[in-house]
């Protein structure tokens, strides 16, 4: 037997039948329909009994099934929260409503947009021809003693015996001291010589004259000569002099003296007092030396000390203060010397909160034989406060600074060569100020950008607005301490949704300069300028009209108009931001002109009992309109993943709501709508979780009102679908 279509309106209570599966006996012909709520009673009834008898007369076998009684499928409400959220809503003595908005346009960074502090790194290259030895003198003694010796028999022998007592000396030639050896290891082991002297000073202790003497100095090693010098004669006393140029030449540690060939007229016949102890003295005086390679022990001394203004190019700003957020001080150093580098670095005017200036003194390790040693630190300068006005204090843009590099005497014998050489960089680096003082200078600087996500009419998705009155301020706000003109370029309010934009237009506010006064410190009061926009000075209606969910802004900012008006008094703190922000308040009276209005929902389709029988019906939506709109209603179906199904649409609006005297809606205003929902359509729907319910508002007048309307917090539009379905029921074989 084929399935029966059965209609079953959705407010019947439920029923239990009980049906034979035996063949209907074909005598009979059942109706195919029975439109349950759209036959008279009496057919009904008559129908129903007729299934009965004929079913009961071919019963073999008893099967039951239930039809539900069906609750409303889609209920819910529209309030004035659906429209405006709760958080901007005001509700006034008489219950009307005012939509109360701020919003920050702008947050405006002065010092990060336009101050950048440049590194200042500076770059020294230190070489051998920066060291030196200290000056050094030796002094080496030839005794009348070590003459005699030299002379033996029978001179020697004579001045050796008569020590002690007088005696006439008869002259004396070829004389020879013999090699004397000079040990200068403490003063270097061997130095290669770019510049330099050698002072040599020969006093004659001697009870007598000397003459002809040839003096020579030379390397015990290679035996190369330091020193040739001729004295044609020096007295009993006397003292001789000379200076010799090192120049290139290489000077061992072990030296040889030895004066190769001397004479002596003698006494003269006179007696004088032999003592073997008297000597020649000879003093000699290494001095200026500039090397080109030195095996020694090298004194302490300095390779590098600098004491400068570091000056900062701005490109416009004098600054003469700054506190400093994060940034340090770097030193990298590259050794090849193997003798530590001692360093010592200050900033005398950069001070932490406590008054300890910067004083940085790290210890760069001596490098090894042949190779070098490299030392990269840096030190963070974060919440030190530095003086910008220069060493006399009186410039800007200018730090004072000391640096010194040295080594130390350490008593060791190291090699250093030209080759060797000390480079270091140190400086600022990555220096992001906190704080600024001093002159800004004049400067001329534009933001332009787009502010989305406006909050104010969020739910409304589409149509427009015709206001009656709203009070927008826009406020300026400078938290810098500078003066400044303001000018707004452009204010565009824009309906993503529909694509409407409208320009603000108000002459002295828009495209004109706006004065706004500098922050003042201690304690920290922002400079500020607050622009009214009303009806009567601007089209702001028409820019809140359209529902804007975004504005685009440019705006100019002129830095210092006057000049350094403030002599250097100008700031910058942390707090510091140029703000720009709307606070409206716009009473909701209007006109709604095809305004959306949507609300999400859930369905209970998933309550009915078979499902799978309902093939199509007919909904019915029952509304309560407590809005003075008319309203056209839509639903829109979606699946449990928010993917939309389909969509209902009642042709007829619901009427708007009953104004009373006072133009406020006294009472509600019931409607009932239908829609008839074919078999495919009806497939989509009973898949459904939720339904987009959209309402669509004009706005209705009514005699002895105005066209525009005001809302009270208390308005709504009550809300529920109905449905009778067409059922296909098998009842058997």
């Amino acid at each position: 037997m084929e399935p029966i279509p059965i209609a079953i309106g959705t407010n019947c209570f439920v029923t239990k039948f009980t049906q034979s599966t035996a063949c209907l006996c074909p005598l009979y012909r059942l109706t195919p329909y029975l439109r349950y709520g759209y036959m008279k009673k009496r057919t009904v009834w008559l129908s129903i009994g007729m299934i009965l008898l004929v079913l009961v007369s071919c019963k073999k076998k008893e099967t039951y099934w239930d039809i539900n009684m069906l609750t409303p499928l889609v209920q819910g409400e529209l309030t004035i929260l659906d429209m405006l959220p709760d958080s901007l809503t005001e509700v006034n003595a008489d219950e009307s409503l005012t939509l109360v908005y701020q919003d920050e346009l702008l947050s405006y960074n002065f010092a990060d947009e336009n101050i950048s502090i440049p590194d200042t790194l500076i770059t020294t290259f230190v070489s051998l021809d920066s060291l030196s030895l200290d000056d050094r003198t030796i002094v080496q003694s030839i005794t009348l003693g070590d003459v005699a010796i030299a002379l033996g028999f029978p001179v020697g022998t004579f001045i050796i015996l008569s020590n002690g007592s007088e005696a006439a000396i008869d002259p004396i030639a070829d004389l020879s001291s013999g090699e004397q050896p000079i040990d200068a290891t403490s003063f270097f082991q061997t130095a290669t010589i770019q510049t330099g002297f050698l002072d040599i000073k020969v006093d004659n202790g001697f009870p007598i004259p000397l003459e002809n003497i040839n003096l020579t100095i030379r390397n015990s090693m290679d035996g190369a000569t330091i020193v040739d010098e001729y004295v044609a004669y020096i007295g009993p006393g006397e003292t001789f002099t000379s200076t010799t140029p090192l120049d290139g030449m290489t000077v061992e540690g072990n030296l040889i003296a030895e004066i190769t060939d001397f004479s002596s007229p003698g006494s003269g016949g006179e007696l004088v007092l032999i003592d073997t102890s008297d000597a020649l003295v000879i003093t000699m005086t290494a001095y200026d030396l500039e090397l080109l390679a030195a095996t020694a022990v090298f004194p302490a001394q300095d390779l590098i000390d600098n004491h400068n203004n570091i000056v900062y190019n701005m490109g416009g700003p004098e600054f003469t203060q700054m506190k400093i957020k994060s940034g340090e001080v770097t030193m990298y150093v590259i050794n090849t010397i193997q003798d530590s580098i001692h360093i010592e670095y200050s900033i005398p005017g950069a001070t932490d909160q406590y008054g300890v200036p910067v004083y940085i003194n790290p210890v760069v390790p001596p490098a090894p034989e042949g190779g070098s040693v490299v030392y990269d630190q840096a030190f963070p300068l974060d919440n030190f406060t530095i003086d910008l006005r220069g060493a006399n204090g009186t410039s800007y843009n200018t730090f004072y600074n000391e640096f010194k590099a040295s080594i130390d005497s350490t008593g060791n014998v190291v090699s250093i060569s030209l080759e060797d050489s000390v480079e270091v960089q140190y400086g600022l680096r990555d220096i992001i100020p906190s704080e600024l003082k001093g002159y800004f200078g004049q400067t001329d600087f534009s933001v332009s950008d787009t502010v989305g996500g406006l909050s104010f009419f969020e739910s409304i998705t589409g149509g427009n607005l015709t206001l009656t009155d709203c009070d927008v301020l826009l406020h300026i706000e400078n938290g810098v301490g500078v003066e400044g003109d303001f000018t707004i370029n452009q204010l565009t309010a824009v309906n993503s949704r529909t694509g409407q934009t409208v320009n603000l237009y108000a002459p002295g506010i828009v495209n004109a300069p706006i004065p706004v006064n500098r922050a003042t410190n201690n304690p920290f009061i922002p400079g500020q300028n607050i622009l009214e926009l009303t009806p009567d000075n601007s089209n702001i209606l028409d820019v809140l009209g359209i529902l804007p969910d975004k504005l685009i802004y440019d705006i100019n900012m002129q830095v210092n108009p006057n000049g350094n008006e403030f002599n250097y008094q100008d700031f910058f703190i942390e707090a510091s931001r140029i703000n720009f922000f709307i606070d409206m308040e716009i009473p909701m009276e209007f006109i709604a002109s095809d305004l959306v209005l949507e609300k999400q929902v859930e369905t209970k389709f998933n309550e009915l009992s078979n499902r799978e029988d309902i093939k199509s019906g007919t909904f019915t939506l029952h509304v309560d309109n407590g809005f003075p709109f008319s309203a056209g209603i839509a639903m829109t179906f979606y699946d449990r993943n928010q993917e939309e199904l389909t969509t209902v649409n009642f042709s007829n609006p619901i009427a708007a709501g009953t104004l009373d005297g006072e133009c406020k809606v006294s009472s509600p205003t019931y409607s009932e709508l239908s829609a008839i929902i074919d078999e495919n359509t009806m497939m989509d729907i009973l898949r459904s979780g939720t339904a987009l319910v959209t309402a669509t508002f004009n706005t209705e007048s009514a005699e002895g009102c105005s066209d525009a309307v005001k809302i009270y917090s208390d308005y709504s539009i009550d809300f529920q679908l109905t449905a009778d379905f067409t059922y296909t029921l098998n009842i058997g074989n």
